[in-house]
């Protein structure tokens, strides 16, 4: 009788795991490693990190291992795991809060690692935001890492050196902003930049290794030219320090036109350079916020 009772009961718990994973719509499945040591853990941290219909997490105590399942249209991983850093749970994309760690019953205080680059107060002053799915990104950089104005920076170095002409000096910028883009501050997204930032962060970071690795300038100038198509729509979502001009050459590939943004209104095209400096108009005006 207690073999039928435990068969039954075990039925039920399967049928009602896999009723709550099927609600979840473009599911997407990932195992993180989460800290933690008991069954009060393993329930705080699937309380953490489940959400309806938008995300369910299953945690193993002895290999430290979470199941996440998540709407990716909704959602995505670093969001979970920051509300599971924020009550107590050091994982691989966050460390938990100082103070919410050390507020965890006994049974609970697992041991910390040395900390790493991401840091607690990240996760818990962005508590609450809502971020939009994407591709890959493992850690983020709290106290430390590059705004997105520090990324715009180095685009505008690597444009002045095109005006310029100057095909070492962009090789140059281009490197710096391969520098800054490893490791970019998330908070100062908003909801809408941080959902376009993550899906084209690789292409981004792909197309500045070819200015990087670009034969002659006007191979730069072609990858340029791509690279302000990505990162045009990401500004206009973002709260910018300056007046930043979107400018438009309607010569350039053959009468196809290209683009590129900057932080004058004068024109100085970045794609003929000393040839026809002057060759454009602005198209759209990105004002301070």
């Amino acid at each position: 009788m207690k073999s039928i009772i435990y068969v039954v009961l075990t039925f039920m718990a399967i049928h009602a795991n896999s009723r709550a994973f099927a609600q979840i719509k473009n599911a997407e499945t990932i195992e993180v490693k989460v800290e933690g040591l008991c069954n009060m853990c393993k329930n705080t941290i699937e309380k953490a990190g489940s959400s309806g219909n938008v995300s369910t997490t299953k945690w193993d105590r002895t290999s430290k291992l979470a199941s996440i399942t998540f709407d990716n249209k909704k959602t995505n991983k670093n969001d979970i795991l920051k509300k599971i850093a924020l009550v107590g749970y050091d994982n691989a994309a966050f460390l938990a809060p100082d103070e919410v760690y050390n507020a965890l019953p006994g049974c609970c205080k697992y041991e910390r690692e040395p900390k790493r680059n991401v840091m607690a107060k990240d996760a818990h002053q962005n508590h609450g935001s809502t971020h939009s799915p994407s591709t890959d990104h493992d850690q983020h950089t709290a106290t430390s890492g590059n705004t997105f104005e520090d990324v715009l920076t180095s685009y505008f170095a690597i444009k002045n050196a095109l005006v310029a002409d100057n095909t070492q000096q962009a090789t140059a910028k281009a490197k710096d902003l391969a520098q800054a883009l490893q490791s970019v501050k998330m908070d100062e997204f908003s909801d809408d930049a941080h959902t376009l930032w993550m899906r084209t962060q690789k292409d981004i970071t792909a197309l500045t290794a070819k200015i990087v690795e670009a034969k002659n300038i006007s191979q730069q100038r072609d990858t340029f030219a791509l690279l302000s198509d990505i990162l045009f729509p990401i500004l206009q979502k973002t709260s910018v320090g300056n007046t930043i001009y979107y400018q438009h050459c309607p010569m350039y590939a053959n009468g196809k036109g290209a683009n590129w943004l900057s932080t004058e209104q004068a024109i100085k095209n970045p794609y003929y350079g000393s040839k026809m400096l002057t060759c454009g108009s602005t198209v759209e005006t990105i004002t301070k916020k």
